[in-house]
């Protein structure tokens, strides 16, 4: 297991390909914990660490002693100690800064409804990067609740619904790219029938947790 490389979940966001001693520290520091999320090549989905081969990173590792105010104005707390070696690990796959859009970039793993819905309308006519599946499906409730509960408005209602056509498709495409397949499959789904459940099936399977050809 020395040499495998892991992704864990870090504030939503996936950080790696790292080596087990990176994923030891971060557990040492307090960065990841029993329930963070990590996966490795072999897993079928992402699992809390406690419940994989990884727990042993836990063992031994004491609570940190309580933080004390620095001598900095208003008593702020000062970092005493240098980065850690991961912190590179996490500014490029991890938090990493938004983009000119004010989006994080890359697929975000358990993103809640209302963050779902603000970053589908941020990048409306966006094409490019991946999707989660929790992105993607939250978005695709909003989309349907607009539709139920507006879409008989005169004018109003179909305003709505067809300008969050564009951000549907994006979304659908951005999801795409998040199980490495190229948005042209998307086209599929004018095929009757088969196209909507080859589409279906795509969209409910899982992300890949490593970087793949569209981020």
């Amino acid at each position: 297991m020395a040499d495998r490389q892991f992704f864990v979940a870090v504030d939503n966001e996936q950080v790696g390909p790292i080596d087990l001693e990176t994923v030891r520290a971060m557990a040492r520091d307090g960065v990841i914990g029993p329930s963070t999320l990590v996966w490795s090549e072999g897993m079928a989905d992402w699992a809390p660490l406690s419940s994989t081969p990884l727990r042993s990173v836990l063992e031994g590792i004491a609570a940190p002693p309580p933080m004390r105010a620095g001598a900095g104005a208003g008593g702020a707390f000062q970092a005493a100690a240098p980065q850690p070696a991961y912190a590179a690990a996490m500014a490029s796959g991890g938090a990493s800064a938004a983009n000119a859009e004010g989006v994080t970039p890359g697929p975000i793993l358990g993103i809640g409804f209302v963050d779902a819905v603000k970053r589908g309308l941020k990048q409306y006519a966006t094409f490019q990067g991946r999707a989660s599946r929790s992105e993607f499906w939250w978005f695709t409730l909003f989309s349907f609740l607009v539709g139920i509960f507006l879409g008989w408005i005169p004018f109003l209602g179909v305003i709505l619904v067809l300008g969050l056509l564009i951000p549907g498709i994006a979304v659908g495409v951005r999801r795409l790219h998040d199980t490495d397949r190229t948005g042209w499959w998307y086209l599929i789904g004018f095929v009757p029938l088969i196209g909507f459940i080859v589409l279906l099936i795509f969209f409910i399977q899982a992300s890949q947790p490593q970087h793949n050809r569209f981020g």
